[in-house]
C-alpha cells in the first residue's frame, strides 16, 4: 500500500503518461543505463539474485527499443540502431557469462552517447511543435 501512495511513484507514473515518443525512448535509455550500472556493482559484488535481476531489466529495455525501430523511417539509421543493440546484448550476456564487468562501463558510455542524440531530437521536435503552434 505504501508504494501506490508514494509521491514519487505517483510522479513518474504521471512522466510517463504525459510523455511523448522521444521522452519515452529517453526514460527507457536512463532506466536501461541505471540497470547496466547496477548489474555491474552486484557482478562486482558477487550478488547472483539482484544481478539477475538487473541483466535481465537491461535486456528487456534494450529488446523494446530494438522492437521499437521504424526501418522505413531510415534504413541506415535503423541498421545502426539495431547494430548497437545486438552489440550492447551480446556483451552484457557475455558479462554475466564471464562474470567479468570491464566492458560495462563501454556500454553506458554507447547508450548514453546515443541517449544524447535523442534528447537533441526531442528539442528539434519540441521546437517545430512550438514554431506550428504560433503560426498557427
Amino acid at each position: 500500500m505504501a508504494l501506490l501512495n508514494n509521491p514519487y511513484n505517483s510522479y513518474k507514473s504521471n512522466k510517463v503518461i504525459t510523455a511523448n515518443r522521444v521522452d519515452l525512448v529517453v526514460m527507457l535509455y536512463d532506466a536501461a543505463i541505471k540497470f547496466i550500472k547496477e548489474f555491474k556493482i552486484c557482478l562486482i559484488e558477487n550478488k547472483f539474485q539482484e544481478r539477475s535481476k538487473y541483466l535481465d531489466d537491461s535486456l528487456a529495455i534494450i529488446h523494446e527499443l530494438k522492437m521499437s525501430i521504424n526501418p522505413s523511417y531510415n534504413k541506415k539509421l535503423a541498421g545502426n540502431l539495431i547494430s548497437i543493440y545486438n552489440y550492447v546484448s551480446t556483451e552484457l550476456t557475455n558479462a554475466n557469462i564471464n562474470n567479468d564487468p570491464q566492458n560495462l562501463d563501454v556500454l553506458v558510455q554507447v547508450l548514453d552517447e546515443v541517449r544524447i542524440g535523442w534528447v537533441e531530437a526531442g528539442k528539434i521536435e519540441k521546437g517545430k511543435l512550438r514554431k506550428d503552434y504560433v503560426v498557427r
